[in-house]
């Protein structure tokens, strides 16, 4: 016997288990967060930060009642975002995005949701439903899906300030996605990227805009100023991303070396 490890709380990304996470408690006081639960939903690691800044309140709607009036919408990723766009009319979630739309509240979509916000996709190749469907018209521009991924780890800087992204200059993530987005002339450009391609859109009045950067709030201080600017009274600490995680994968090795037979480990891989 090489050793028993005790079942200990270490906050740690997942893969499969959002199930399990969405059982934790989410709400509380604070900025009222609110992500859209997609059946093929992908990379909700994207949420961790939020659903740790303390004065933001995180939630994952499912059903158009659920919605009600957050502070701040957001479409996160997806596997197959027109099968996605199709399960959100059935769900009559999509008048409550205009509903919040007439009201000015921000709506952001990340890569799949992003891609939902324009006016058109067109998937020629099947590589999702295939044909062409109607997006939710939020932003002016268009998707086409290739069969070649992308798959990139990088970093940019905001060039157009958006209202919620005020005090932030750059912003890292990955991109990790199966489409282009073309600007069809009604967009501002909010991200350009390190290697000179623009990322982000936003609409006119900055009120709707998108990302292909997934863990764009991993970003330093990006979570708490996100919670200020939404409401500037609300009841926010510093909190750092890197060193959460630090501390936690700390633990989890601390945990591994107090509970097994090293020695024995080591010397079985030789």
């Amino acid at each position: 016997m090489i050793g028993c490890i005790p079942m200990e709380e270490i906050d740690i990304d997942d893969e499969d288990s959002l199930s399990i996470r969405l059982q934790k408690t989410r709400a509380g006081d604070g900025v009222d967060v609110a992500v859209i639960l997609f059946p093929h939903i992908s990379n909700f690691t994207d949420f961790n930060v939020l659903e740790r800044i303390p004065g933001i309140s995180l939630r994952y709607v499912q059903r158009a009642e659920e919605v009600n009036n957050p502070d701040f919408l957001i479409l996160p990723g997806t596997k197959n975002t027109m099968e996605d766009l199709l399960w959100l009319r059935q769900k009559k979630m999509e008048e409550e995005i205009f509903r919040l739309h007439q009201r000015q509240v921000p709506i952001m979509g990340i890569c799949g949701g992003f891609q939902m916000l324009g006016q058109w996709l067109y998937d020629p190749d099947q590589v999702e439903s295939g044909g062409v469907m109607r997006g939710l018209g939020l932003l002016d521009s268009e998707t086409i899906f290739k069969s070649q991924k992308t798959r990139t780890q990088i970093k940019g800087k905001i060039i157009d300030t958006l209202p919620l992204f005020q005090g932030i200059e750059k912003v890292q993530g990955y991109e990790i996605h199966m489409g282009r987005t073309k600007n069809l002339g009604g967009c501002r450009e909010w991200i350009q990227l390190e290697d000179g391609r623009c990322d982000g859109l936003s609409n006119r009045e900055k009120t709707v805009f998108g990302s292909y950067l997934h863990g764009i709030f991993d970003t330093p201080k990006l979570a708490k100023l996100l919670a200020v600017n939404l409401n500037p009274q609300a009841k926010t600490m510093d909190f750092e991303e890197e060193n959460y995680k630090e501390e936690q994968y700390n633990r989890l090795a601390d945990l591994l070396r107090n509970s097994l037979d090293m020695k024995k480990i080591y010397q079985i891989l030789g």
